[in-house]
């Protein structure tokens, strides 16, 4: 998982970058592209997508993120707690009704990003919010998944197109 495979045989079992067997400046310039793609793209997961209209608190969003992040391995239990004593330090909402959770990396098992669209607004601590991303990246994976990049365009995207989204491929489609 932290390289990357270039061949230029077609391989049928692993992820790899096909190159003809003599580059051209375009062929380089198209391999380029491929390894600066938006990484983070990657980990937002199938299983960490929701469309919820039951979770009538911050801290029913949380129990409800935490306990899908521990079922699938990718936090331990003590991940829970991280997030909630993270929002009794300061809220983590961003504004227009979005709250980006994080807790305790140390506690992360497997990197990712979740994503909840409430269909009903909660109050938070200082306004109503209806999406939550949860970030659960190790620092140690910061660089590989481009997650400066992650926050410069979840900065740039127009909040209000979050609220539309009703799968997983129009999040992605949102961030490429």
């Amino acid at each position: 998982d932290d390289y990357i495979v270039f061949s230029t045989l077609d391989l049928v079992d692993r992820d790899y970058i096909k190159i003809p067997e003599t580059l051209s400046e375009i062929d380089f310039e198209k391999i380029t592209n491929q390894i600066n793609k938006a990484d983070y793209i990657n980990l937002f997961d199938e299983n960490l997508f929701f469309i919820e209209d039951n979770l009538p608190s911050k801290k029913s969003v949380i129990n409800f993120l935490a306990d899908k992040l521990e079922e699938l391995l990718y936090t331990t239990k003590e991940y829970r707690q991280s997030i909630l004593y993270r929002e009794l330090i300061a809220t983590t909402e961003i504004g227009n009704g979005i709250v980006l959770l994080h807790g305790d990396p140390a506690y992360i098992k497997k990197s990712s990003i979740s994503f909840l669209r409430l269909k009903r607004e909660i109050f938070w601590q200082e306004e109503n919010v209806d999406i939550v991303i949860l970030l659960a990246v190790k620092p140690s994976e910061y660089e590989k998944y481009n997650i400066k990049d992650f926050f410069s365009k979840l900065h740039e995207i127009n909040k209000n197109l979050f609220k539309k989204i009703n799968n997983l491929e129009e999040l992605r489609e949102l961030f490429l």
